[in-house]
């Protein structure tokens, strides 16, 4: 990992390209070093002459003290050339803005790989090209030239972005909000030399930064990143945006895992395995991030609203309950103390949520929360959510200090949403300045907390071990070895491969009626039966008809494979005992980011159409793998319904386990689904069908 001290906290700058033209970027670096920046600060531009009264060195060699970074405000072309000089003198970090590279075309990816040679010739530190710098709050340093930052204020927000325009916007937005500040905002660009694994190192070492955000539009090196962030997320939120949900780049795949797990589907899912909060939006990105930079996160899932209009207290609790969150019930104490100082003279429904009503004042809005906080436990509670809607009687100032002052008498976190527009910007100012995130819409939130609330119930889990197993690797290969030139397994093959594995499956037989191999064996199986193709051509066996159910005799399976073999011209059939149940899926595939990724999803034929999938990266623990389940449609399914036996959630996750093992003991695998599993009514699982992919 490389250490990028001396980058980020420079003791010395050397800008290459200071201007006095104030139309240039050259000339904004400058006057943002020259009003901020306490360190040593060099100019230079070949012109020579003067800048904000400081010398302009013709060349970055005329310099005789120590150099920590090079800023580069010059063309892309004029970059490579001055590499030579800066490497010459022994100085390793340098900042290049220029565009002109790789995002350019065919002509900048050659000008892009003349650069990153001259970086590793000369082994240096750069960032970018294509970027807009970086800022660091607490040495004051503003290395960037996005419009609106003048002072620089030290904060504990630590932020990587890939996009410098989505960097310019929530700089911004920060900008517009009280107690919001970064303690370091990097621009990658074109990640030719430090990439999002560095600067995460970074700022996970770095004392001033509490929270740490990321705009991601690719990772580098999968699985490194994902190791660093397993560590870091143990010590540090992680908040993660990442563009491409609908990105088609998920290319159409021949096994149904390759469908349910797209390229976004796989990112979301490796991250949010790893600890990270991936969020959907910049709502949620902005809401979790004030949440945890004011250091306001919920302990628990149980929360009250409190609220002035009946609607909106509604429209809260149908989010929380969407998202399994809990309603706290009111203890008798409550119950008791808010009917003697709201109940005689309100008549109020003393449930949660708490509407005191629209004609409620300021004086209600303190005796509801004198009475919660006086009998409730903190550590029962996670939030108080206090919806204010704009009414004749609403006082939002009034309102915002008494939410302030409670604040401050206990650990349970306030969570104010003052809806409305013109009456409320003062008070939201006032609560932000002083640590307290105030919103205007619930739409986001009950999301928002769940992320919250997963993170800190993967940062305390003591033992998140994963299953050591071991597998057959020489029979594996024997099977393999014999379908590697058709590029697809045979079922029969497939069937046998799961059979190594020790994955349970019905009875079965192969029967070629050509030469009417295994003729006997149709007297010996249990009907009804199901018959299947099994043949490299036809992997989708149900869209061409090669796949008959419920097969009742010996005379009417045979009929139907003949009738079969002459449509499709095939001699090869599988013959198996019919199992009747749920179906599911259980797949893998390799992904060029990750590597092996396995998933579990509802199996049949609406697999691609449903999508309801987990999707892991490996190595993932068993607690990793019921922590996903709980959260889906298959966990009811499996957990025992209308007559249907509970099925063993640690077998499903061994046999994930087996999938990924195999698929990373053998490359050649490229994709592989066992769909469906089957579940009957014992919870007995059988593995029907099954399908391998292998790379060309």
């Amino acid at each position: 990992m490389k250490n990028l001290e001396n980058f980020f906290n420079p003791q010395s700058i050397v800008l290459i390209g200071a201007s006095a033209n104030k139309e240039k970027v050259g000339y904004n670096i400058a006057l943002n070093l020259i009003e901020n920046y306490q360190g040593k600060i060099f100019f230079v531009n070949k012109k020579g002459g003067e800048l904000f009264t400081k010398k302009l060195y013709k060349k970055i060699t005329e310099i005789k003290e120590k150099i920590d970074l090079v800023v580069l405000a010059i063309p892309a072309e004029a970059v490579v050339e001055i590499l030579d000089e800066i490497g010459g003198l022994g100085i390793k970090n340098v900042l290049v803005y220029a565009a002109g590279f790789k995002e350019t075309g065919k002509e900048g990816e050659k000008l892009e790989q003349l650069l990153w040679e001259k970086t590793k010739k000369y082994q240096l530190n750069l960032l970018g090209p294509n970027c807009i710098g970086f800022i660091n709050g607490d040495k004051k340093i503003n290395l960037t030239f996005i419009k609106g930052v003048k002072e620089i204020f030290s904060g504990n927000i630590g932020f990587i972005t890939q996009s410098g325009a989505l960097g310019s916007v929530l700089i911004d937005v920060f900008n517009e909000h009280k107690n919001l500040n970064f303690s370091y905002f990097i621009s990658l660009g074109n990640k030719l030399i430090i990439n999002e694994t560095d600067c995460l190192q970074f700022l996970k070492d770095d004392k001033n930064t509490d929270v740490i955000l990321m705009y991601l539009e690719s990772i580098t090196n999968g699985k490194n990143f994902l190791d660093l962030l397993k560590k870091t997320t143990r010590e540090k939120p992680v908040i993660i945006l990442k563009s491409g949900r609908t990105n088609e780049g998920a290319k159409a795949s021949l096994s149904h895992t390759g469908s349910l797990a797209g390229n976004y589907e796989i990112y979301k899912s490796a991250l949010e395995q790893n600890g990270a909060m991936v969020v959907e939006n910049l709502d949620e990105f902005f809401m979790i991030t004030k949440i945890l930079s004011y250091k306001r996160q919920p302990q628990t899932n149980n929360f009250l609203v409190i609220t002035n209009g009946g609607g909106m207290g509604i429209l809260a609790i149908d989010s929380l309950i969407e998202k399994n969150l809990n309603l706290i019930l009111l203890n008798e104490k409550i119950r008791k103390d808010l009917f003697q100082t709201l109940g005689q003279r309100k008549k109020i429904n003393l449930v949660n949520p708490l509407d005191i009503l629209g004609d409620a004042i300021t004086p209600d809005f303190k005796d509801t929360f004198e009475s919660i906080l006086k009998n409730i436990n903190e550590k029962e509670l996670g939030g108080i959510i206090v919806l204010v809607t704009p009414q004749f009687n609403t006082d939002f100032q009034a309102i915002a200090e008494l939410i302030n002052f409670y604040q401050k008498q206990t650990s349970i976190p306030f969570y104010p949403f003052f809806l409305g527009k013109k009456s409320i910007k003062e008070p939201f100012n006032y609560l932000e300045s002083n640590k307290i995130g105030v919103f205007t819409t619930i739409t986001d939130f009950a999301c928002v907390l769940k992320k919250i609330l997963r993170w800190i119930d993967y940062k305390n889990k003591k033992n998140n071990n994963f299953e050591e197993m071991s597998i057959n690797k020489e029979k594996i290969k024997e099977i393999l070895d014999l379908n590697i030139k058709k590029g697809i397994v045979n079922l029969n093959d497939s069937l046998k491969l799961l059979d190594v594995l020790n994955i349970n499956q019905p009875r079965y037989f192969l029967y070629d009626s050509k030469t009417q191999k295994n003729e006997e064996l149709f007297d010996k199986i249990t009907y009804p039966v199901v018959v299947k193709v099994s043949s490299e051509k036809h992997t989708h066996k149900t869209d061409v008809g090669g796949v008959i159910l419920d097969l009742k005799t010996k005379e009417e399976t045979k009929q139907k494979i003949l009738e079969i073999g002459e449509k499709l011209n095939e001699k090869k059939f599988i013959v198996q005992e019919m199992v009747k149940g749920v179906e599911i899926i259980i797949g893998g595939k390799k992904d060029d980011v990750f590597g092996e990724v396995v998933a579990l999803g509802l199996g049949g034929i609406f697999t691609e159409i449903l999508k309801e999938a987990i999707i892991f990266t490996y190595p993932f623990s068993e607690s990793d793998f019921l922590t996903k389940l709980e959260e889906t449609k298959i966990n009811k399914i499996i957990s025992g319904f209308r007559g249907f036996k509970p099925v063993d959630k640690k077998k499903i996750y061994e046999i994930l386990i087996k999938i990924n093992l195999l698929m990373s003991s053998f490359p050649q695998i490229k994709e592989l689904d066992i769909n469906p599993l089957i579940i009957n009514k014992n919870g007995e699982m059988f593995a029907v069908d099954g399908r391998v992919i292998l790379n060309e």
